[in-house]
């Protein structure tokens, strides 16, 4: 068979050999083998002279022989032959291919071959000849692709198929960054398709880039193209806007919100000064730094930021203001300084000490109005001569007296000469409230908010900083969940990755960063959020006012300073009021502050108040969980894992239990409803490997050994309802085995019961019907009436599988009965007596009684709903859907099957779900709708291949074998049905009543022989 050879050259080389990937053992060959797919023909003392320049004629050719072979060796033939002594080419019976061969012969066409430049990465040692034919080949198809390139953008743009346009410049671009003319062309592109905000970006991008690289400025045509832009997006400010999707990264939405302003600014039109929001470290400074750096016009900026330790200082950021303002008064010599300063020390003693520390506690209302007068004066007098630019950083710790000179200066600005650039923290005092409110009334400003970036920006953002850093998928998943989205966190964490390839959660400068948000609390604010940096979640209030001294009042007072700092954040969780901190590194950066001794101190303190919270009311899964985590901070291991366990088995009652005691897990709506966690296997891994790891510790200890018959039950059960019956079994007889050693009859009705489900999911009769006798014989011995009521129904459906339908209703009856008595002070006992009337109703539609099977059936669902019992009612659903199917009321069994699929979704149990799809696909059948009717046989296949039901294997051959016969009888021909049912019809009839229950599945069995009435007669004739 003919081998064929592909090259790929343009970009990172690659060569297959039949679509296999080659890799050889020294670069020599590569070379070689680049060399001939070029030039197709070529003479060994060329090549021998060109990869080994330095050994003489005889040592080369010997060299260039050994590499032939070697090189035909790695691809599996002769590849490499020659003609005569003096010719290399390939093979005449090899197909060889390569995108150089494409790409010569029509660039234009084959333009996206070109991925790279020419063999990049590719290095020869020691070969200056070869080197030098590389370059000439990489310099002659980059010509080729940037001529042909930009021939393909101006067609495209002209012809409007913008599709690959800015992926071609970008191509361009990274070909050569400096060069202006496709900075200019994509600037060009995103004027014309009205992306404004793309074209700063663009700018901004090249000024970065010829600034640290070349420390120069963007040319004059660039410029003029910027301006260009700031002027369309000028015409379109008074219009409407749309809300825009959020640009990622470089804030292209912000930065021309910014420009506009400060382009109105200069060319004396309407402007607003801007407020630019949101949380530590999200980029605003960033931002409006580079904004700032980039006006192309002269003006006069005055710098000023605000400290959180100097909040209460009067007017310490205008003393820094006036500082910088004399100090340019006396270079511009716009006033008599010394008869100004006269003025302003008269009136403000500290005037004369602007760098001192002098501090004054107030100031009267006519001297702080003279003093707002004087600067605004002396501001306009700046501002004829060029526009002014104040930029404060940190609002949100400007001392109250300086916000209300800030507010006079921005409302009184009478000749617009002048705009401040604000910067404020999420989180902020009344004051701040009454400071936007009051300057946005007026239209005097507007609010820029930054967000943190959402996760696929998160990555794009790495991947464009360290674009030569091979990020693995873990590294970036860390990054988007410890960042948060914020920007100076990611930066931190690609700086280490730079430096150490390592990343620590909490690097020196987060560190840095962090502890200013928290100076200067008070002791009970620092006690608090010492306190809240316990809680894995949220801190509840209830457990704050037992944990923290202080009175009520108080710590409501402390936890409201702490909130409009933006510190903390108050949710409702649960009906109870919460805390938690705005950022995950701020709780992170509080508790690495915490002591060893401490950490075991409080976290044990605060699982002893989670267990009385637990005692007063009924069992709640997530609250085990959180005593579970206290524990284990607490270094109690076995109260840690035993409260692990029992979270577990909460959530693994309500979720794999067909139909659970309800009073046991009582849980919250939003619980009984949640997807299995995908993690779960994951999770009982870690608490098996911790019992393991204790073994030698606790062996003897009886603790240990009740919560290792735990884990092995819940494991056991997780194993087996995902289909796992193997290792699910295996944990269930240990469980049996040490239950009986250590008389654990709660335990060993539980592992007997587990074997009861098992046997049910695999419609074993037999096995079941031993277990049930073994249960039953302890339930009676322990006097466990709510054992006895379950085994009655089980033993019920003993006698159903095995088609003894008058016995199964006596024993579905006297479960009834017992739970009836058992339930009439309590409701726990709702879905058991329900499941007793779903069997109950399945005998009667097995009777044709379709009338009285509804009937029952709506007596189950009516138990049920409205106690978020979800998999029982799924179960309910599905059962009324199939009797309503039977009795050919078909839209009505749609509805039901529907509001089954529709809980489904919501649990992780595969019960019924064969069944639920199987009909679904009759209905769809029924209805023609053969795109549904692919898509269910596809789901009930799906379902059917997890678990090992012989009547579910049964129902799949049943609604093959109904598709196939109408496909045949109609015509229809369908690909998908094609390729879903390639057997003959014979063999899913045949696999059909091979699978299917005689006793439980007479209506399927019936519905076979009502449609196929001439085909296998005898197979069928005993029904």
């Amino acid at each position: 068979m003919p081998h064929t050879l592909s090259f790929e050259l343009l970009g990172t080389p690659t060569i297959k050999v039949d679509g296999e990937t080659k890799i050889f053992s020294f670069s020599k060959i590569n070379a070689l083998l680049y060399y001939m797919v070029v030039n197709k023909q070529i003479s060994r003392d060329e090549i021998a002279g060109i990869l080994w320049p330095s050994k003489d004629e005889k040592s080369a050719k010997k060299n260039l022989r050994n590499t032939i072979y070697q090189a035909n060796r790695g691809m599996g033939g002769e590849f490499i032959v020659s003609p005569n002594k003096t010719i290399l080419t390939f093979n005449c019976d090899v197909t060889v291919e390569s995108d150089t061969y494409r790409f010569e012969e029509d660039a234009y066409t084959h333009l996206e071959e070109y991925r790279d430049e020419f063999l990049k990465g590719f290095y020869l040692k020691d070969s200056d000849l070869f080197d030098a034919w590389l370059a000439k080949m990489r310099n002659m198809y980059e010509h080729q692709f940037i001529e042909s390139c930009y021939q393909k953008v101006a067609e495209d743009i002209s012809f409007h198929a913008v599709a690959d346009v800015e992926k071609n410049i970008r191509k361009l671009i990274a070909i050569d960054e400096f060069d202006e003319r496709n900075y200019q062309l994509l600037m060009r592109f995103y004027i014309e398709n009205q992306r404004n905000g793309k074209a700063i970006e663009t700018y901004y991008e090249l000024a970065e880039i010829l600034k640290v690289e070349l420390g120069i400025e963007p040319g004059e045509e660039t410029k003029q193209l910027y301006q260009e832009t700031l002027k369309i997006a000028n015409q379109k400010q008074g219009e409407q806007r749309k809300k825009r999707a959020y640009h990622f990264y470089d804030r292209a939405n912000e930065v021309e919100r910014l420009e506009l302003n400060l382009a109105n600014l200069k060319q004396k039109k309407p402007f607003q000064s801007l407020l630019i929001t949101g949380d530590l470290g999200v980029g605003k400074s960033a931002l409006c730094q580079l904004v700032l750096e980039n006006i192309q016009y002269s003006y006069e900026c005055f710098k000023v930021t605000c400290y959180k330790a100097e909040q209460n200082h009067f007017l310490r950021p205008f003393r820094e203001l006036l500082q910088q303002l004399v100090t340019v008064l006396q270079q511009e010599k716009m006033v008599d300084v010394t008869q100004w300063e006269e003025t302003f020390s008269r009136q403000f003693p500290f005037f004369k000490d602007l760098k001192g520390q002098q501090l004054i506690e107030e100031m009267s209302l006519s001297k702080l109005n003279f003093l707002a007068q004087s600067i605004s004066e002396a501001l306009q007098q700046l501002g004829k001569k060029q526009p002014v630019v104040i930029f404060i950083e940190n609002l949100q710790w400007m001392d109250k007296a300086s916000l209300q000179l800030l507010t006079s200066l921005i409302l009184h600005n009478p000749h617009r000469d002048i705009i401040f650039v604000l910067t404020l923290q999420t989180g902020y005092r009344k004051e701040i409230y009454d400071f936007i409110a009051s300057v946005r009334h007026y239209e005097k400003i507007i609010t820029l908010e930054l967000l943190p970036f959402k996760d696929f920006e998160v990555r794009a953002f790495c991947e464009k900083q360290l674009p030569d850093y091979d990020f693995q998928a873990t590294t970036l998943d860390f990054i988007v969940k410890e960042s948060e989205g914020v920007p100076l966190y990611i930066n931190e964490y690609l700086k280490q990755l730079q430096e150490s390839n390592t990343l620590d959660i909490l690097t020196p400068k987060i560190k840095d960063e962090l502890s200013l948000q928290f100076v200067n609390l008070t002791p009970l604010e620092s006690e608090l959020v010492d306190f809240i940096s316990f809680f894995q979640k949220v801190a509840p209030m209830s457990l704050l006012t037992k944990l923290v001294t202080a009175g009520t009042t108080e710590i409501y007072a402390a936890l409201d300073n702490l909130n409009k700092q933006g510190l903390l954040k108050e949710n409702v969780y649960l009906d109870e009021v919460c805390f938690s901190f705005h950022h995950k590194k701020m709780k992170q950066y509080i508790y690495a502050q915490q002591s060893a001794m401490k950490l075991r101190v409080i976290h044990e303190k605060i699982a002893i108040l989670l267990e009385q919270k637990l005692n007063e009311a009924t069992e709640n899964s997530e609250l085990l969980a959180a005593i579970g985590y206290h524990y284990r901070h607490a270094h109690q291991e076995l109260k840690s894992l035993d409260y692990e366990l029992s979270h577990h088995q909460a959530f693994l009652r309500i979720q794999h239990e067909l139909f659970p005691i309800y009073h046991q897990e009582h849980l919250s709506s939003q619980e009984s409803v949640r997807k299995a966690d995908p993690n779960e296997l994951e999770k009982f891994k870690e608490i098996g490997a911790r019992l393991k790891e204790i073994e030698t510790q606790y062996a003897q200890d009886s603790t240990y050994q009740l919560l290792l018959v735990k884990f092995l039950y819940l494991e056991g059960r997780y194993f087996i309802n995902c289909g796992d019956y193997n290792q699910g079994l295996e944990n269930i007889q240990r469980v049996i085995v040490k239950a009986k050693d250590f008389h654990l009859t709660t335990d060993l009705l539980r592992g007997y019961r587990q074997m009861i489900y098992y046997y049910i999911q695999t419609d074993n009769a037999t096995d079941m019907a031993h277990y049930i006798d073994l249960a039953m014989e302890v339930a009676i011995s322990a006097n466990n009436n709510e054992s006895i009521g379950i085994l009655l129904r089980l033993k019920g459906l003993y006698h159903l599988m095995i088609g003894d339908l008058d016995q199964a209703e006596s024993l579905f009856q006297e479960s009834i009965t017992i739970f009836n008595i058992a339930n009439r002070f309590d409701e726990k006992y709702n879905s058991n007596i329900a499941a007793a009337y779903d069997y109950l109703a399945e005998i009667q539609r097995l009777r044709s009684n379709y009338d009285q099977s509804i009937k029952l059936e709506q007596k189950a669902i009516n138990l049920c709903e409205g106690n978020n019992l979800m998999t029982s009612l799924a179960i309910f659903y599905v059962d009324m859907g199939i009797t309503l199917y039977a009795k050919k009321d078909y839209d009505q069994a749609e509805s039901y099957f529907l509001k089954a699929n529709k809980l489904f979704e919501v649990t992780s149990s595969l019960w019924k779900r064969v069944q639920l799809n199987a009909y679904l696909t009759l209905i769809y059948l029924h209805k023609q709708d053969y795109l549904k009717v692919v898509d269910y046989i596809e789901k009930t296949i799906s379902y059917q291949n997890q678990l090992a039901n012989p009547r579910d294997s049964g129902l799949v051959y049943f609604i093959k074998a109904l598709v196939k016969e109408q496909c045949l009888n109609t015509g229809i021909k369908n690909i998908q049905l094609d390729h879903l049912l390639t057997e003959d019809l014979s063999y899913y009839l045949t696999k059909a009543m091979e699978n299917l229950s005689q006793y439980r599945d007479r209506y399927e069995l019936q519905l076979l022989k009502e449609t196929f009435p001439d085909k296998g007669r005898k197979e069928i004739s005993h029904l």
